[in-house]
């Protein structure tokens, strides 16, 4: 199936604006567009945790985010 930029110009823009897309071919950023959600995500909200294998990789369109590590005691340490 050819490539329609019309048809989500935004996810395939977004995708050419990370660096590690320089080092993939055209058509593999093509396949990642495919199978890409976008979603907003409230703050303070939990995008992963430990426990979770998820096989998933996260892109940060905007924004910043907080990587914790909390202890037994649930004391976070910002990494």
């Amino acid at each position: 199936m050819p490539f329609n930029a019309a048809s989500n110009p935004s996810k395939f823009w977004y995708l050419e604006k990370f660096e590690i897309s320089q080092k993939l071919k055209k058509d593999d950023i093509i396949n990642m567009e495919k199978s890409m959600i976008m979603k907003k995500v409230d703050k303070n909200t939990f995008l992963h945790f430990p426990d979770m294998s998820d096989g998933n990789v996260y892109f940060l369109k905007e924004g910043m985010i907080k990587i914790i590590h909390t202890d037994q005691s649930g004391n976070e340490q910002i990494k």
